[in-house]
């Protein structure tokens, strides 16, 4: 049992006093590993005797007892927590894997035929979302594609280079466009009647009314405001067109 297990237990005990000093103690633990037992009776208002009265209530000895379970607890949660952490996010990333297997095969098979007809295939990424389209070049250059990855600004040249051959890709996990020249860039690619293919994990994206094949990925949340990289499940849904790629092209 520790010190806040006993603090609990003994609640119903204590006078008004050990309620003051209790409290403070759960606010402000760190006071009791880094101060004297003075300066923590002066901070939380009470007289060093009612500090030692408070201790010897929940069973230590006294004073320099409790300070000491108080410390070994504090460092022994840490790797807990740090489990919990782990725990959280590999259960989120679970999630999004499984989310992943619901996409119909279908889907991807009639992707990897686009894929396979294309003479020219243009991937778009912006920030985060410029790793899984450098993947894409990466692996189905290596599969024997044409790929010209789109990562940065788009200079004025890459308008003029379209054909209504090219099959578009573009990777957004916001499902923003990334600045003027992506949109100028998808519309060009729109009017000339480009196959374009989203990859985002925004259902409202304002790109989805260019899009002809839609991919809508699971958003990975996590508590207290920690966040983990959506783009990995684009990564891996990349992994996948690859692999079904092996087997159909």
């Amino acid at each position: 049992m520790d010190y806040r297990e006993r603090i609990q237990l003994n609640h119903t005990r204590f006078t008004k006093n050990d309620r003051q000093i209790a409290d403070f103690i759960d606010h402000n633990p760190q006071a009791v590993e880094e101060l004297t037992i003075s300066r923590v009776a002066q901070l939380a208002g009470a007289s060093i005797s009612a500090v030692q009265r408070f201790c010897k209530k929940l069973g230590y000895s006294g004073y320099s007892e409790f300070r000491f379970d108080l410390i070994k607890t504090a460092h022994t949660q840490k790797p807990h927590e740090q489990l919990s952490l782990l725990s959280e996010q590999t259960s989120q990333y679970a999630a999004g894997v499984r989310a992943l297997s619901q996409i119909p095969p279908q889907q991807i098979i009639d992707l990897i035929g686009c894929i396979q007809k294309a003479p020219f295939i243009k991937c778009l990424g912006s920030l985060a979302s410029s790793l899984p389209a450098m993947k894409f070049y990466y692996d189905f250059t290596a599969l024997g594609k044409r790929v010209l990855p789109l990562t940065g600004s788009l200079a004025p040249w890459v308008d003029a280079s379209l054909s209504g051959d090219d099959l578009i890709i573009v990777f957004s996990t916001t499902g923003e466009l990334a600045g003027p020249g992506m949109a100028d860039f998808i519309d060009a690619a729109q009017k000339l009647g480009c196959e374009i293919v989203l990859v985002t994990c925004n259902r409202r994206s304002k790109l989805a009314q260019y899009a002809t094949r839609l991919f809508l990925l699971p958003t990975l949340k996590m508590a207290d405001q920690l966040t983990l990289e959506s783009q990995s499940l684009m990564m891996m849904m990349v992994s996948i067109w690859a692999n079904y790629a092996k087997q159909y092209l």
